[in-house]
Order: C-alpha cells, then structure tokens, then sequence
C-alpha cells in the first residue's frame, strides 16, 4: 500500500475536536456524576426464560 496522503493541520484538528466532542466529552461528563453508559437502560427480556436447544 502506498503511504497515505499527508493531511494538513487544520483537518486533523478538526477531526481530533470533532472525536473529543462526540466521545470524550460525553464519558468524561458521565464520570463526573458517577453514572455509566448503561444507567436507566432497561433489559431487552428482564425476566429469565427457559432456552430450547433443540
């Protein structure tokens, strides 16, 4: 594979911005209250039902 094209400084700026905003920020403010990702979810089927293996 030929190497890939160098991109400029503000693209990869932008993009480094673009993933901190869509991910960390999010995580970190989740961490900052002490929830998770999961909280206030709900289980697909909360009640365990018996598994056919036929």
């Amino acid at each position: 594979m030929p190497p890939a094209a160098r991109r400029r400084r503000g693209e990869v700026l932008g993009a480094e911005l673009a993933w901190t905003r869509r991910h960390l920020l999010p995580w970190l403010v989740r961490h900052l209250r002490g929830r998770s990702s999961g909280d206030d979810r709900v289980a697909k089927r909360p009640v365990p039902l018996p598994v056919s293996l036929k």
